[in-house]
C-alpha cells in the first residue's frame, strides 16, 4: 500500500498534463486576440497623428510662405518630391515611405469656402485599423472624400475610397 502512495506522487498523470496543456492554449488565443486589436488601436493613433502632423506642416508652410502647396490642384505628396521635402522641414517626424498608399493634400471642388484637406489612403488589408478609425472619426474629425464625417455604411465614396481618411484644415 505503501509502495502505491509513493508511485502515485511521483508525478503528473496523462490527463492532468492534457488539462493543463488545453488551459495554456486557451490563455494563449485570449491574448492573441487582445493583442491584435491594441496593435490596430495603436496603428488608427498613428494614422491620426500623422494627419495632424501633416496639417501642422502645411499650417506652418502656409504661415511661412503664404501659399499652399500647389493648391487648388490635387497632389498626391509621396509622388511629390517638391512638397514632400517642404513638408518635412515642418515635420518633427517624416511620415515613411511605405506607411500608407497614398498620402494627399487637396482643396474640395464642391466647397466654396476653400478648405484644403489632408488625406491618407490606408493599404488594403487594415481592416481592423479602419475599424477603429471609424469608431474615432467623430471626435477626432476624421472625414471622406466628401467631406462628411466618416461613416463606411454611408458614404457615398467609392469601396476603393473607403480606405481614405481626411482631415479638414
Amino acid at each position: 500500500m505503501r509502495q502505491e502512495k509513493m508511485r502515485r506522487n511521483k508525478g503528473f498523470t496523462l490527463v492532468e498534463v492534457l488539462i493543463v496543456i488545453v488551459i495554456i492554449g486557451i490563455l494563449a488565443a485570449a491574448v492573441m486576440v487582445g493583442s491584435r486589436s491594441a496593435e490596430d488601436n495603436a496603428q488608427a493613433a498613428m494614422v491620426i497623428s500623422d494627419l495632424r502632423n501633416l496639417k501642422a506642416a502645411l499650417l506652418l508652410l502656409y504661415a511661412d510662405t503664404g501659399e499652399w502647396p500647389e493648391a487648388p490642384a490635387y497632389v498626391y505628396v509621396a509622388q511629390n518630391e517638391k512638397v514632400l521635402a517642404e513638408l518635412h522641414k515642418y515635420m518633427d517626424r517624416p511620415i515613411p515611405d511605405d506607411r500608407y498608399q497614398d498620402i494627399w493634400i487637396r482643396r474640395p471642388q464642391n466647397m466654396s469656402d476653400g478648405k484644403i484637406m489632408v488625406g491618407v489612403s490606408l493599404h488594403s488589408g487594415n481592416k481592423g485599423v479602419m475599424e477603429k478609425l471609424e469608431g474615432k472619426a467623430a471626435s477626432v474629425g476624421l472625414v471622406d472624400i466628401y467631406g462628411e464625417i466618416y461613416n463606411s455604411r454611408t458614404s457615398k465614396a467609392s469601396t476603393a475610397s473607403l480606405n481614405t481618411f481626411c482631415m479638414f484644415m
